[in-house]
């Protein structure tokens, strides 16, 4: 099956399998080094950005900003950011079991991006 451009005659070094964020992000990083890389993913470009897709939230720990930023994704992504204020962990039916309130210099970096 043809897909994305995709055909018989592209060949590639390196096959990721996955669009996520470390998917793209390992991709990246390697087609910048030379690496011939093709990215497979399950869902279309038309289902991943159209109104109906859930979208969710990603937290980036500081080393994984300066990760983005060496392969030149941080600055597309860096409008979007926010930093992440506390962090609470649910557990059964909701209950708050922990919460951790971060203080913006002791975890320089922490930042959520929505979509």
């Amino acid at each position: 099956m043809t897909r994305g451009g995709i055909t018989g005659d592209d060949e590639a070094e390196l096959i990721v399998v996955g669009g996520g964020l470390v998917g793209l992000t390992l991709a990246i990083a390697c087609a910048e080094g030379g690496i011939r890389t093709i990215v497979v993913e399950a869902e279309s470009a038309e289902a991943l950005t159209g109104r109906g897709y859930d979208g969710r939230s990603a937290a980036v720990a500081y080393g994984s900003q300066q990760v983005l930023t060496a392969i030149g994704a941080w600055e597309r992504l860096a409008p979007d950011a926010q930093p992440i204020l506390d962090i609470r962990v649910r557990w059964r039916a909701g209950q708050v079991r922990r919460c951790f309130r971060l203080v913006q210099s002791h975890v320089t970096g922490l930042v959520s991006i929505a979509p």
